[in-house]
C-alpha cells in the first residue's frame, strides 16, 4: 500500500515527506494495484520456506522462514517508484496477526540493530 507524500506546503507544517520523514497527505493508503491481486511464489524445502509476492513492476516482498528460526526474515524491493502521475509515494507494509505480543514487536535496521517497538492504539 501506499500514501500520498505531503508537499508540506499546508498550514499544518511546511515538512515535506522526504528521507527519514514520513508524512502522507491524507489517512488512507492506496492500494499497490487495485484492479489484481499480487502474483505469488512459494518455494519449500527442508532447510526454509518462502513465499514472494509481486505487486506490480516497481514493489515486491519475500517472506522467508528457516528451519528452526523462531523469526521470520521479511525483504521488501521498492523502486524505481513511478512518479509519472505527479503523486509522491510513502510505501508502507500493513501486517496484521492473532499473536498476543501486547503491542510490541521489533524491526532491524539493515541488520545492525533490532529496535523494539510499540503500538500506539488510538
Amino acid at each position: 500500500m501506499w500514501w500520498n507524500s505531503s508537499a508540506g506546503n499546508n498550514n499544518v507544517s511546511s515538512q515535506a515527506s522526504g528521507a527519514y520523514c514520513f508524512r502522507p497527505n491524507g489517512t488512507t493508503p492506496f492500494p499497490m494495484n487495485p484492479t489484481q491481486v499480487p502474483k505469488t511464489s512459494v518455494t519449500s524445502g527442508s532447510l526454509f520456506q518462502q513465499m514472494t509476492q509481486v505487486w506490480n513492476d516497481w514493489a515486491s516482498q519475500t517472506f522467508t522462514l528457516f528451519a528452526g528460526a523462531k523469526f521470520l526474515e521479511v525483504e521488501a524491493t521498492i523502486g524505481p517508484i513511478p512518479i509519472k502521475d505527479d503523486l509522491g509515494k510513502e510505501v508502507i507494509a500493513r501486517y496484521q496477526t492473532n499473536l498476543n505480543t501486547n503491542s510490541k514487536w521489533y524491526t532491524d535496521s539493515e541488520g545492525q540493530e533490532f529496535q523494539e517497538r510499540i503500538r500506539l492504539d488510538t
